[in-house]
């Protein structure tokens, strides 16, 4: 590119000059941040990054400058991947429960409050006994909301499960609703969680 052209550019952005290696990566606008993690993902080295910030405007990256974004904001960029991932993943596995349920003989609405309780029992589980007594001591409410929503969830279940014990036998042509027992079974295979 023509170097008038490009400060031409520049002071349309708002900049007086060219940006230097001395601007890390991770100041960089998110799109080429989020380029430069695509490709270090793709197991480019420091001179395929340098090609790609140069291309997008920013000169004069060094072998140190990738590095120190790899140890960065490289880090939190593949945490929030994996988050991403986790997320649609459970976005599926919630897609699958609603649909295996329901096919078996439950309601959406019951498919869906199975797998809120057993989400909030994964993430309760997960907290750990230190994380909760931090909780409770700085958000005395929000532990006892938690707490009251779990307890309702679970009376909800066994309403269900009485009533559904307490009705008649299912004729032969229609579908025979999940025990609780199959429905946990059902729900950890799907989660990936231990028998």
């Amino acid at each position: 590119m023509d170097s008038k052209i490009q400060i031409s550019n520049l002071k349309s952005q708002g900049r007086e000059e060219p940006r230097h290696a001395g601007e890390a990566i991770s100041r960089m606008p998110k799109a080429v941040r989020e380029q430069v993690s695509r490709a270090l993902e793709d197991g480019a080295d420091w001179k395929a990054v340098r090609t790609i910030c140069t291309e997008a405007g920013f000169p004069g990256v060094r072998a140190q400058n990738v590095t120190n974004y790899r140890k960065g904001k490289h880090k939190d960029w593949l945490a929030s991947e994996a988050r991403i991932e986790a997320l649609r993943r459970d976005s599926e596995a919630t897609a699958a429960v609603v649909n295996h349920y329901v096919k078996h003989g439950g309601s959406p609405a019951e498919a869906g409050l199975l797998t809120a309780a057993e989400m909030m029992s994964r993430a309760l589980t997960d907290m750990g006994q230190e994380a909760w007594a931090v909780l409770i001591a700085d958000e005395p409410k929000a532990a006892l909301s938690m707490i009251r929503e779990l307890s309702r969830v679970a009376d909800m279940l066994d309403k269900k499960k009485a009533a559904s014990q307490a009705a008649p036998a299912a004729p032969e042509d229609k579908a025979i609703p999940m025990t609780p027992e199959q429905r946990t079974k059902a729900l950890k295979e799907i989660f990936g969680l231990p028998g």
